[in-house]
């Protein structure tokens, strides 16, 4: 069996963390993308022929994924570093590939449960009928959720100080963020600035969500599935590489 009690007991306190701490994991993400939504909903008429309101949506349920899944895996991860409780994991008959599933457990459970949240708000507060494509958009918000867990896998195994889970997201996740075409289309922009968004791989995630969600996109969903599925596996790797050489998982 792959996947034994160990994996299951560190999946069930990893979600059970989420809950317990609920004020801090489910309710600032959601109350900040409705805000987002009130405010540049009312301001902006429309984009590529849909009210602003819902143009912005599938952004702004990618952006509550990708910043919950990330958070929870590095904060709890460097935590059981810091707090030295890391030591009674590793000796633990579980292999690297459990250890690592297990976190990321916590962290595709927060995510969607976020992103469920802004969709359902979103839903109620814009009126929005249709979704193009339910099942793309669950696979391609669970593939979002895994892939943003396994980066913050890796950062937290490679922080060696509380600056260091900070780092990433401040300086690369969240300008990436508002710069993959949440609140607008890469066709009004010039070509070099086009180019340059393309190059982000967050735009791909936020085009993903739009073609799932209202039927359009400004790249082919197929490009936006495997550059997803390309970092996911890429990603996977390199979290369960550094898991096995187990040098990065000392709190200095």
């Amino acid at each position: 069996m792959i996947f034994g009690i160990g994996f299951l007991t560190l999946a069930k306190k990893e979600c059970l963390r989420i809950f317990r701490i609920w004020m801090q994991t489910l309710i600032p993400s959601p109350l900040m993308m409705i805000l987002y939504l009130l405010t540049f909903g009312r301001l902006v008429d429309g984009m590529d022929k849909q009210p602003y309101a819902i143009y912005i949506i599938p952004g702004l349920i990618m952006m509550s994924i990708v910043s919950n899944s990330f958070a929870n895996v590095v904060s709890s991860f460097f935590m059981a570093k810091f707090q030295r409780n890391i030591e009674e994991i590793l000796i633990s008959p579980m292999s690297s590939l459990e250890i690592m599933m297990g976190f990321i457990s916590g962290g595709v459970v927060r995510g969607m449960l976020n992103g469920l949240t802004v969709f359902i708000l979103c839903y109620v507060c814009v009126s929005l009928k249709t979704i193009h494509n339910p099942v793309l958009f669950i696979c391609f918000s669970v593939m979002l959720s895994y892939t943003m867990s396994c980066l913050g896998l890796i950062n937290g195994i490679c922080a060696k100080k509380f600056d260091d889970i900070n780092f990433i997201p401040t300086f690369f996740l969240n300008p990436l963020m508002y710069l993959s075409g949440v609140f607008y289309s890469i066709k009004i922009l010039s070509p070099f600035w086009n180019g340059v968004v393309k190059m982000n791989p967050l735009f791909y995630c936020v085009s993903a969500l739009r073609f799932s969600l209202l039927g359009q996109s400004d790249v082919s969903p197929y490009i936006c599935f495997y550059i997803i599925f390309i970092t996911a596996i890429c990603s996977s790797v390199i979290a369960w590489r550094l898991l096995e050489k187990r040098s990065y998982l000392s709190y200095d």
